[in-house]
């Protein structure tokens, strides 16, 4: 079915066409940073559309005009949006816009001609799941233009990443909730979230008003896991030295070095190539660490679903300070399929850790490989049974937290 059969007006029937159950809201999907083929992007409007498809007709997700045409076509998404932050992230094309506050203008354009293509109205919603500068502000401009009653609500989820992208002011990130707490004030139907307890209180503060608490909903069954030797860790994910990457030698060694050698086996997905080339002797070495295997920095969803199917555990050794607010749509992904996570203190995510009791928070290089040591020696049947009540818990709290905040 297109998105123009699905959008289609509904006319009145009879009687009996009047008694079928109410249709559904439409809620759109947008993402105009979602123009890589790797990443967070994909995935998670992958989740949503299927997550929200119970509640609502979701139409798109409406991502950026130079998505590759492969992925657009995998995905089903419809292609929309310019693309806003060629000084944050580097794709191959031309530039939409160069001028400053053309970006801008031409985020508001991109956003009334989807408003106006699709005629939304205070009946549909929108969601945003990975909040961007360019996009609230142009969605903020939007609103305060049209009627009340042609004003849909719109969702914002904040994530830590690019709500502060732009160059267009000194402080692109206090500009936004300085525009935030304006369109609240004038009744405008916004709702913000945010993925993290830790960024949801911080912009609470902020805004002045309570702020949702989001996480990625939880998506897949868990996974039986494999026979418990040997031991296996994925590093989801394309290698990111904010994700930790340059450090999983250091620890992929000490424990080769372990009582552990030879029990436990590492599955690191690389960096992207344009990337991998300035980290060649690293790569390198982490190759010829015994217990390692290397795999691609992309992996399609069926390759990724495998590779926690034969893992025990996750790592994920991530920057604290680049984490303090944000979360990691692969905590979400280890819930879901039931496997352990080992990750770093100081991040934002490591208190969700401790209270679902999915994993370790580790602070050095020793805490990682006797936190290792301890998951090798745990029973698995013990394993399994801990992480299912881990997602249990984590799915209650999510599925709670989006039906009272998307209504």
């Amino acid at each position: 079915m297109t998105v123009a059969q699905r959008i289609r007006p509904r006319r009145a029937g009879n009687l009996s066409e009047a008694a079928a159950p109410p249709a559904r809201p439409r809620l759109f999907l947008l993402d105009p940073v979602c123009v890589l083929p790797f990443g967070h992007n994909v995935p998670s409007l992958n989740y949503y559309r299927t997550y929200l498809a119970g509640r609502f007709d979701v139409v798109g997700p409406f991502v950026c005009r130079h998505l590759p045409d492969t992925v657009r076509d995998a995905a089903a998404f419809v292609r929309h949006f310019g693309f806003y932050y060629h000084d944050f992230i580097r794709i191959d094309a031309a530039r939409d816009a160069a001028a400053a506050g053309a970006l801008a203008e031409q985020a508001r354009r991109d956003v009334a001609a989807l408003f106006a293509a699709h005629d939304l109205g205070a009946g549909d919603r929108v969601l945003v799941p990975s909040a961007d500068y360019h996009l609230v502000r142009a969605l903020l401009d939007v609103l305060r233009r049209r009627p009340a009653a042609q004003r849909p609500r719109v969702f914002l989820r904040f994530i830590g990443v690019m709500e502060g992208a732009s160059r267009d002011v000194a402080d692109p990130f206090d500009d936004l909730l300085d525009r935030m707490r304006c369109a609240i004030a004038d009744g405008l139907p916004i709702s913000l979230a945010a993925e993290t307890p830790a960024y949801a209180d911080l912009l609470s503060v902020r805004i002045g008003r309570p702020v949702a608490l989001v996480p990625y909903p939880l998506i897949g069954e868990q996974l039986p896991l494999p026979p418990p030797r040997p031991l296996r860790i994925y590093s989801a994910g394309s290698g990111r030295f904010d994700k930790g990457f340059m450090d999983l030698l250091a620890i992929a060694r000490s424990v080769a070095c372990s009582p552990l050698a030879g029990q436990v086996e590492f599955a690191v997905q690389l960096l992207p190539d344009a990337e991998l080339r300035n980290v060649q002797s690293y790569a390198s070495q982490l190759y010829a660490c015994p217990g390692v295997t290397l795999l691609p920095a992309i992996l399609t969803g069926a390759e990724i679903v495998a590779q926690y199917r034969q893992s025990h555990a996750v790592i994920m050794p991530y920057d604290a300070d680049i984490y303090r607010l944000r979360g990691s749509a692969i905590l979400m992904e280890a819930l879901a399929y039931g496997r352990h996570v080992f990750t770093g203190d100081g991040t934002a995510f490591a208190a969700q850790v401790r209270y679902y009791g999915n994993g370790a928070v580790c602070r050095t290089t020793e805490e990682y490989v006797a936190a290792i040591a301890q998951l090798a020696a745990a029973p698995v049947q013990e394993l399994a049974v801990r992480l299912g009540q881990a997602r249990a818990r984590f799915a209650i709290d999510t599925d709670a937290a989006y039906r009272n905040w998307i209504t």
